[in-house]
């Protein structure tokens, strides 16, 4: 990637009448070229960055790509077959979740470390993954029988269950991670997002029923799977053979039981309302929140980027100094709460035109579940940033627990509101559990004090212009004193 930057020096002389103005429109790429030169000047940052980039990309990419096809296929299917249909994802989504047994940065870790046993670590990863997916699978159709679903469900959730396996065999991705390679997978799987959205497209035109919209689902994923696999092939230079050890499965499974235990959680306070609302209510009403939510939930991506780009500017350089750490931190929950609260404002007065625009007429209810859901964003965004410092403080075992402890909120708060409220209940309910995981949480634990009164003041950022403004003006301070 070429950056093209005039530096002010570079400006001409005859423009000395503008100079005032010239030197402040330049300030901007100014910055931008010493960021850059700061960065080529450390060959691993800027490996990392690039990384960043490419897997950014990526993200937007599949969500603008995709964002009017999912439009369409929600009023293609209808409140209640969309319903059906997100029921069964959501449900299979929580045996996928269980089947992946926490292990993807365990493997990444152990990858990074011993780069040559590669063929015992995939193998023996690939072999524990399988197992637990098949597992998965089948825990999965059980669930729906026993919850005495309707057999439209049952035959969606066999099918679409069958993504535990799929996402089983994508361990080959995890040897691109601990190298930093990211383009080649970005572009592989860029390339099955656009087949796959091509093929909904066809099958909607085509009027395809809902099975056939699963199989295309688990498809996807296998070719994902596939992808990864053909790459690794590629790419590792020579050929390894797959071997699977029982001591490493053992220490694979003694050292990634909290984070399975907290991505199960979160998955849980994700899904489960979908899933409670589909055997409390009627399918109509699951169509019309998991439509609501779709609309909200695509904002998520945001907290994500900009914390895994910000973060390490934020940790790395002041490393050891705790008080700059903490105030360059406290901008970074400002500047994400600002944020969060932008969306979530204007999506809150264009609610009702923005869900009949897009979705049609039939789903003019979920309006006010919007209204409710999209509220959730500070939190997450909020939560998001603080997992990381978490991670950074070796605090795993209470972000477990925080997780955890959401998801059982979850489920109680959906328990009570969803036969009074329907799906505004759950709306209610996945606001108040993402408040309390990713934000009250924090004062459960001392250490984590600290971090819940960052939080705090970062709600009220509104109220506080000065902070907010003198976090603008200095903003060049995140990259940090050399």
């Amino acid at each position: 990637m070429t950056w093209h930057v005039e530096h002010p020096r570079d400006a001409p002389a005859a423009a000395s009448e503008d100079a005032c103005v010239d030197h402040s429109k330049q300030s901007v790429p100014w910055a931008v070229e010493r960021l850059r030169q700061s960065i080529q000047r450390r060959p691993l940052l800027s490996k990392l960055v690039g990384n960043i980039g490419w897997l950014l990309f990526e993200r937007a990419f599949v969500l603008l790509t995709g964002f009017f096809v999912n439009i369409w296929f929600v009023k293609y299917l209808g409140p209640e077959s969309f319903g059906s249909y997100s029921y069964a994802v959501s449900l299979a989504t929580l045996f996928v979740a269980m089947a992946a047994l926490g292990t993807d940065t365990v493997i990444v870790r152990n990858l990074a470390l011993d780069a040559l046993s590669d063929g015992g670590i995939l193998g023996t990863a690939l072999g524990v993954r399988l197992i637990a997916g098949i597992i998965g699978w089948m825990a999965a159709v059980v669930a729906v029988i026993s919850l005495q679903a309707d057999s439209v469900s049952r035959v969606l959730v066999a099918i679409i269950g069958a993504n535990a396996l799929c996402t089983s065999i994508g361990v080959f991705e995890f040897w691109f991670q601990a190298r930093i390679i990211a383009r080649p997978l970005v572009i592989g799987r860029t390339a099955v997002a656009l087949v796959s959205q091509a093929g909904r497209v066809l099958m909607i035109l085509a009027g395809a029923t809902l099975t056939s919209f699963a199989w295309l689902f688990v498809a996807t994923s296998a070719a994902m799977s596939g992808v990864a696999y053909a790459l690794y092939l590629r790419y590792r230079g020579a050929r390894v053979r797959l071997t699977f050890d029982g001591n490493r499965a053992r220490a694979l499974l003694r050292d990634s039981w909290p984070m399975g235990i907290a991505g199960l959680a979160i998955m849980v306070y994700v899904k489960i309302d979908q899933v409670m609302l589909g055997q409390m209510t009627s399918r109509q009403e699951t169509g019309l929140y998991a439509a609501a939510a779709a609309l909200s939930e695509v904002w998520y991506f945001i907290p994500i980027a900009i914390a895994t780009t910000v973060f390490p500017f934020i940790l790395g350089p002041v490393a050891g100094d705790t008080a700059e750490r903490d105030r360059r931190l406290q901008r970074f929950y400002d500047a994400m709460a600002a944020i969060s609260f932008v969306i979530a404002g204007v999506t809150t007065l264009f609610a009702r035109p923005l869900v009949v625009g897009l979705y049609g007429p039939a789903y003019s209810r979920a309006a006010e579940m919007l209204v409710v859901h999209v509220w959730s964003l500070p939190f997450v965004s909020l939560g998001t940033a603080r997992a990381r410092l978490l991670v950074a403080e070796n605090m795993t075992v209470f972000a477990m627990i925080s997780a955890v402890l959401g998801g059982i909120a979850n489920i109680a708060l959906n328990l009570y509101l969803i036969p009074l409220y329907g799906g505004l209940g759950a709306a209610w309910a996945t606001l108040v559990s993402y408040a309390f995981a990713g934000y009250a949480s924090s004062a459960l634990s001392r250490r984590a004090w600290s971090q819940l009164a960052m939080q705090t003041r970062a709600l009220f950022v509104f109220l506080r212009p000065a902070v907010l403004t003198g976090s603008v003006s200095k903003g060049d301070e995140l990259h940090g004193r050399e």
